[in-house]
């Protein structure tokens, strides 16, 4: 575990991991520390980013697909300015700094096959990005959530409008996990 968690913070998460529905009194009861106590600990863990609350998709109950792309982006300012627009899109899960042939790894996800060839397509056409390899991992086999957006999928984090897109278009691409409210 991280080394700057208390043994508490340790106890508390365990519980959670285990239930994460359990009430803050049965987790009072369970780590032996009362209930203002767990929620200073749990707001404090919250705030300072210690741990994450997160929820979206099942990629794995959806069938979702899931793909690592290795992308060299030459210059630094270029490379942040590539981070930031990965960091908004709703099919990247994680990004990587590699010192492999390319300098950055990414995590992305899909609807199908067909999707994940499409969203690798979209990363080579991104400014001074080259993709130099792309590895399709299937359906996750653990639980893993996937972030969704409501609105009209017509702006997304790249700028591109999908309904432009020939991807899109095309049915290659079912465009980011947007739902229409």
């Amino acid at each position: 575990m991280a080394p700057d968690l208390t043994a508490t913070e340790v106890r508390i998460l365990a519980a959670l991991q285990e239930n994460p529905r359990v009430s803050v009194s049965e987790l009072a009861n369970k780590v032996k520390v009362s209930r203002p106590t767990i929620n200073k600990i749990l707001a404090s863990l919250i705030e300072n980013e210690k741990i994450m609350l997160t929820s979206g998709l099942n990629a794995k109950v959806h069938h979702c697909k899931v793909a690592n792309v290795g992308i060299n982006v030459a210059s630094g300012d270029s490379r942040s300015k590539i981070i930031n627009i990965l960091d908004v899109c709703p099919n990247v899960i994680n990004i990587y700094r590699t010192t492999d042939q390319a300098n950055l790894l990414v995590t992305i996800c899909g609807a199908d096959e067909q999707s994940i060839t499409s969203h690798v397509n979209c990363l080579g056409d991104l400014e001074e990005v080259e993709v130099k390899y792309s590895h399709s991992l299937g359906t996750p086999l653990k639980n893993l959530a996937i972030p969704i957006s409501i609105g009209d999928n017509s702006n997304t984090p790249c700028g591109r409008n999908c309904f432009e897109c020939l991807s899109y278009q095309n049915e290659w691409c079912g465009g980011c996990f947007t739902f229409s409210e």
